[in-house]
């Protein structure tokens, strides 16, 4: 148990097969200044049942349905609000990830096309998908939210866009 706890992962680094590790992880945000660890050194939080965002930046895994009918996996992180930009949701696809909330970068059409590649749908059949997480909260409801397209903010009047 004690290896487990001192395990780190870089986001970049980080898979399906980690959630057989633990179920929740967390940005070890309060270790950057650890030799090798910066603000994307994810860490295993055996110590939590539930994914309570008070207890700090945390994954965990998601399912994610295309409006094709397709099954993904996935990640997302659990949050007071459950807004895109907060829940920061990720599919897997093979060794890479799909990310869909770009925060102040207005994704270009080759971001676009190739996560369509990648997952091998096209936005009329992938959009909009429902994603659910895995792992219950204390309550035992799930995370739940809809993916209407790749969403970024503009910051001079926050306004959030939807791009297929």
């Amino acid at each position: 148990m004690e290896n487990i706890e001192k395990l780190r992962i870089q986001f970049e680094d980080f898979n399906k097969s980690h959630f057989e590790i633990s179920p929740i992880w967390e940005f070890a945000i309060d270790e950057e200044g650890e030799d090798g660890q910066d603000e994307t050194t994810l860490k295993p939080r055996l110590d939590l049942k539930y994914p309570d965002p008070s207890e700090g930046l945390l994954i965990i895994e998601g399912e994610f349905m295309s409006k094709s009918g397709r099954k993904y996996s996935g990640l997302c992180s659990p949050s007071f609000d459950n807004s895109l930009s907060s829940i920061q949701p990720y599919i897997f696809a093979g060794n890479q990830m799909a990310n869909f909330w770009m925060g102040i970068s207005q994704p270009d059409d080759q971001t676009k096309e190739e996560t369509y590649k990648m997952l091998n749908e096209t936005s009329e059949s992938l959009f909009p998908i429902i994603l659910e997480s895995i792992l219950p909260n204390a309550d035992g409801s799930k995370l739940q939210a809809q993916i209407d397209g790749f969403m970024w903010i503009k910051l001079s009047d926050d306004t959030i866009y939807v791009e297929k």
